[in-house]
């Protein structure tokens, strides 16, 4: 148990200020705390006590990322391809490169213009390039966790996987027309 710390101030405080002015609940972009020494990616999710139309206070919970970061990374679509967790404002929640986790997709050093691409066109799928300039194929898929928040989960898959997997698909379709 820790006594709250800024709760008063813009920014690090909209934990507490955002569902005090918005009478609304509240999940926060994921920050970097300490806990026991360490520092830990985390959320809270806050909602306001209202009393008769009152504020009165609130009640959250601090959301450790680190399990959901690692059970997000374990996905591997086609063997080869990765799924990344970003929340809405771009902070990076999973990602197979694991020194990006709780930056923001400005501070990554990712194409930060082609992962804005894919949030603000979710579902479509955009080309991308990793780190190391190998091509890949993405679709960002929405995730509401509130009215007023979404994350998002990225899937990209190396390109030359998806036409090898399309290779052998087409490759197969045309045995068994030829068989036919």
């Amino acid at each position: 148990v820790e006594a709250l710390v800024d709760y008063d101030k813009q920014g690090a405080g909209d934990y507490y200020q955002v569902p005090k002015a918005t009478g609304k609940d509240f999940l926060t972009e994921p920050y970097s705390y300490a806990v026991g020494g360490k520092n830990v990616l985390m959320t809270s999710f806050m909602v306001p006590l209202l009393f008769d139309g009152k504020f009165m206070g609130e009640t959250g919970v601090d959301i450790a990322l680190d399990s959901l970061a690692g059970d997000v990374m374990q996905l591997k679509p086609l063997g080869a391809g990765y799924v990344a967790l970003l929340s809405q404002n771009g902070g990076i929640i999973s990602h197979p490169d694991t020194a990006l986790l709780g930056k923001s997709l400005a501070d990554s050093g990712l194409d930060a213009a082609a992962w804005q691409d894919l949030i603000a066109n979710p579902r479509a799928v955009k080309d991308i390039a990793d780190p190391a300039g190998e091509a890949l194929a993405a679709v960002a898929v929405p995730i509401s966790l509130t009215p007023d928040t979404t994350w998002f989960a990225v899937v990209a898959v190396p390109k030359s996987v998806l036409f090898a997997s399309v290779s052998a698909l087409a490759t197969t379709s045309i045995v068994v027309i030829a068989i036919a």
